[in-house]
């Protein structure tokens, strides 16, 4: 049995065998074209589709930068980072870790479909039915049926090339506000200094943790470099490079105005239940691959836990969507976008700060297991009040002093030094 604590570096020794997360993966033969639509597609979620608008809306263009250009550069870079190898130990390594990521993730899309179907006008119990008849099935059907990852690989071309037609479809509708207009006229725009570095932080580190990375990373191994290339700096910037196009449709948050933009709510809730679905499958290509490695340690009740609670979590962040309308405003923000920040949270500071402190292999310094993670959740609650300023009192300096706080963690003694885990691709 391999243990969570356990040390795994390229000198494993050669008795010790660590299979790929997926058995269908060990075959590998997929294009990694193919790994490179699939990673664009996986990271087409709420936050690319609808964060955007947020911050076109109230920083203005520079507010899009910030998000874009670290996004695509930090995705894009895992592909050198990483080995295959390395992949396969950190999956080992931070398996909950990343179990939970995806968990938070499904339930994150959950909450936004659920935000839709009631806002869009269908009603609380049409729209609540709605919301759970598309975010469950999504996230249940591959846990409970095998999928392979050719209809995986393909769903993904299916959905990239559907939301090209449908957005593009959604230009000839006439009525949209002008973007120019929205962007020209944010509030913010003094405050990019304190956001970029957010910015950077989260979507930088947050890729080490996303299951359905380390499945295309080890898929498409040894051309990982180039297929994360092609991923993240073309086929995903060109998904991001569509979310402008509607911001003008959707900019106040107000979802209603999509029943007359059908194409634009189709695309939301397809990439949005499509990320649900591929996040799913990889952890359950996960527990598939443990129990091969150790037969002995699989074990049905928890394989089960491990369903109910992603079922449940889906559940209940769905109904919350429903129901986020009804949440009372606070500090200019609407229910559902409090929510929605509130989400972002996981991403901007308690993922990444996890990587930061717990993986990050600089310098050949690991953070012993049990002793990282208190440092870690120690400055997790430090910062996050500054969070919550910066975000949602909107007194932006504050980011400055979570930063810090979480840059004074990575100093903290934690462990021994060992070998280096992360190996850049030749």
């Amino acid at each position: 049995m391999i243990s969570a604590a356990t040390t795994l570096t390229p000198s494993t020794p050669a008795n010790l065998t660590i299979e790929p997360a997926g058995i269908d993966l060990a075959r590998r033969g997929y294009p990694w074209p193919g790994w490179s639509m699939y990673l664009a597609i996986s990271w087409t979620w709420c936050i690319g589709m609808f964060l955007p608008v947020l911050l076109i809306r109230d920083f203005g263009w520079g507010g899009y930068l910030a998000f874009l250009l670290p996004n695509c550069i930090g995705s894009a870079l895992m592909g050198r980072v990483l080995t295959a190898e390395s992949s396969r130990s950190i999956s080992v390594q931070h398996a909950s870790m990343i179990r939970l990521f995806s968990i938070v993730t499904a339930g994150f899309q959950a909450f936004f479909i659920g935000w839709i179907a009631s806002a869009a006008g269908f009603g609380a119990i049409p729209g609540g039915l709605l919301a759970l008849a598309i975010a469950v099935p999504a996230a249940l059907l591959p846990v409970f049926r095998s999928i392979s990852t050719t209809v995986a690989l393909w769903l993904c071309v299916l959905a990239f090339t559907a939301s090209l037609l449908l957005i593009g479809g959604s230009l000839l509708i006439e009525g949209q506000p002008q973007l120019w207009q929205i962007a020209k006229a944010a509030p913010m725009t003094d405050q990019l200094l304190w956001l970029a570095p957010v910015c950077v932080f989260g979507f930088a580190l947050c890729p080490y943790l996303d299951g359905t990375f380390h499945t295309a990373l080890r898929g498409s191994a040894p051309k990982q470099g180039r297929t994360f290339g092609l991923g993240f700096m073309v086929l995903f910037a060109v998904m991001v490079l569509l979310t402008p196009l509607y911001t003008g449709w959707v900019s106040d948050a107000n979802f209603g105005r999509m029943l007359i933009i059908w194409p634009i709510a189709v695309h939301l809730l397809m990439q949005t239940s499509l990320t649900i679905f591929l996040h799913a499958k990889a952890g359950t290509d996960d527990a598939a691959a443990a129990a091969a490695r150790s037969p002995a340690a699989a074990h049905p009740a928890h394989s089960n836990s491990q369903k109910y609670l992603l079922a449940g979590v889906v559940t209940a962040s769905a109904i919350l969507g429903v129901a986020s309308p009804e949440v009372p405003n606070y500090a200019g923000l609407s229910g559902p976008e409090l929510l929605f920040r509130g989400f972002l949270v996981f991403y901007g500071l308690v993922f990444p700060a996890y990587v930061w402190i717990c993986i990050v292999p600089f310098r050949q310094r690991r953070v012993a297991h049990g002793r990282g993670v208190i440092i870690w959740i120690v400055a997790v609650l430090l910062a996050l009040p500054c969070f919550w300023m910066g975000f949602i009192e909107r007194q932006m300096w504050w980011l400055a002093i979570a930063m810090g706080v979480l840059a004074l963690a990575k100093c903290v003694p934690a462990g021994a030094k060992s070998p280096r885990l992360v190996t850049p691709v030749q």
